[in-house]
């Protein structure tokens, strides 16, 4: 017979404490594990490290992979009323912020766009 075990409480102590709440604005691991757990990700990862969309209501592969257009759902786009352009204007300054290699991105990039206000293109 297997009987369920009695409720416990898992304590969780990070290394330092969290001093930035932006993951994009510092390279800290206890920043971007914060970040991991309150923010959407245009994918996510499950425990079989599978890959599927999160933030996104579908996506489409065209070109031998090379143009990628991503929709949007309607959650992230319509409770603020703020579509794709404008986050695409936050993440270029974001990426400089943290120091990220942009060059290395943008060189491997044809076009970064928002055709409309629920989708982001990558060619």
């Amino acid at each position: 017979m297997v009987r369920a075990q009695a409720q416990s409480t898992l304590k969780f102590i990070p290394q330092i404490d969290l001093a930035f709440l932006d993951p994009h604005w510092t390279t800290a691991y206890i920043s971007r594990n914060h970040g991991y757990m309150v923010f959407d990700t245009l994918f996510g990862q499950d425990g079989d490290f599978k890959y599927s969309p999160q933030m996104l209501a579908g996506f489409t592969v065209e070109n031998d992979g090379k143009l990628w257009n991503l929709t949007l759902r309607d959650a992230c786009c319509g409770t603020t009323g703020e579509g794709a352009g404008p986050r695409l204007h936050r993440l270029d300054p974001a990426l400089e912020q943290a120091g990220r290699d942009r060059g290395a991105l943008m060189a491997a990039t044809d076009e970064l766009s928002a055709p409309d206000d629920r989708t982001i293109r990558f060619a």
